[in-house]
């Protein structure tokens, strides 16, 4: 038999010396902060001043932009202002030197004088807008340098106020019965009054404006027949805008041509020429120093120095009224401003 193979001792596990366990690090959890609530409003705000600036923003570039076109544009025409008294008729006075427009649908009151007459007259009045229906209407107005009192004495007055006053006791009106007006001639406000007249043919109403200008007494005048308020109204206004075209003339200066036995009026320094007798007249003063009754004067001191050119030849002197086989008829004059003359020859 064969012999059973050596048995093998039990050996003893290997025990290997363990290492001291680490336990692994304990991991605290992080603690949570308390949030801002600030934060979200903060924004919320920012984003709403960001929105209100740009709309500011947006707005302000359209104003530019608008205000950029604006400027390219063209600039409008100024308005014409339009004269609506540029078709109107005028009446010129060569006595006193000026001149006044009027309405077309206005006439003047001639009266019973000569168109010639007519541009030497004191009182000049003119008429027009009657009704169809009503014979008694209309408006009157006119203008005089020579006013005077009903015993045909000239006015007298230094002023505006007292001019009226004076015109006032002509026509028998006192202040209580009078209105006070107002409006712009030759180039100064002047004041006037006005009245009602009434009877059972019309109701009259008057209005006037005396004033000194130009060493003269000027009473200006209009009256209304049969107009209602509205309508006196609208004459009024009209009345206000034929006196803007009332002026004085610078034509004094200016060289007349005249013919023989034709009247003529002629100022200081102006002259009158005859063309067909190759003659001339010229004022070249006036003179109006009356001497006083208590003194002896050499001269009378009211007179009109003239001077006459006949084909070359020169003849003057004060109170000449024949000269060169012509006579000089005065037919008016003041001694101060104008002269009506008229020449004739001498057969």
């Amino acid at each position: 038999m064969d012999n059973p193979p050596p048995a093998i001792p039990p050996q003893s596990p290997t025990i290997q010396p363990q290492k001291p366990s680490q336990e692994p690090p304990v991991i605290k959890p992080t603690e949570e902060k308390p949030k801002n609530k600030l934060v979200p409003l903060l924004v919320f705000l920012l984003l709403v001043a960001l929105g209100v600036a740009g709309y500011f923003g947006w707005q302000n570039y359209q104003l530019k932009l608008k205000q950029e076109v604006a400027d390219v544009q063209p600039e409008p025409s100024p308005e014409v202002e339009v004269d609506e008294t540029a078709e109107w008729e005028i009446y010129k006075n060569t006595k006193h030197g000026y001149e006044i427009k009027y309405p077309s649908d206005f006439e003047i009151v001639k009266g019973p004088v000569s168109e010639t007459e007519l541009s030497t007259l004191d009182n000049i009045s003119f008429s027009g807008k009657q009704k169809p229906q009503d014979s008694n209407s209309g408006v009157v107005f006119g203008l005089n340098a020579s006013p005077t009192d009903v015993n045909g004495v000239a006015l007298t007055c230094s002023d505006n106020d007292s001019c009226l006053n004076a015109w006032m006791r002509v026509l028998g009106k006192t202040s209580n019965e009078v209105n006070s007006v107002s409006t712009n001639i030759l180039g100064i406000d002047r004041k006037g009054f006005e009245y009602i007249n009434q009877n059972p043919l019309y109701t009259q109403r008057h209005r006037y404006f005396v004033f000194p200008y130009k060493n003269k007494i000027w009473e200006v005048n209009l009256t209304i027949n049969n107009f209602s308020d509205a309508e006196t109204q609208e004459m009024n206004l009209l009345f206000d805008k034929i006196l803007s075209a009332f002026k004085f003339v610078d034509d004094n200066n200016k060289t007349l041509f005249v013919s023989l036995d034709e009247e003529f009026t002629l100022h200081e320094n102006q002259s009158a020429i005859i063309e067909s007798e190759n003659y001339e007249i010229k004022i070249t003063e006036f003179s109006n120093s009356p001497c006083p009754d208590e003194v002896v004067c050499v001269w009378g001191g009211v007179g009109i120095h003239f001077e006459y050119t006949y084909k070359g030849e020169i003849e003057k002197g004060t109170n000449i009224f024949r000269a060169f086989g012509y006579r000089t008829s005065v037919i008016e004059t003041d001694y101060e401003t104008f002269a009506i003359l008229k020449i004739t020859k001498i057969e």
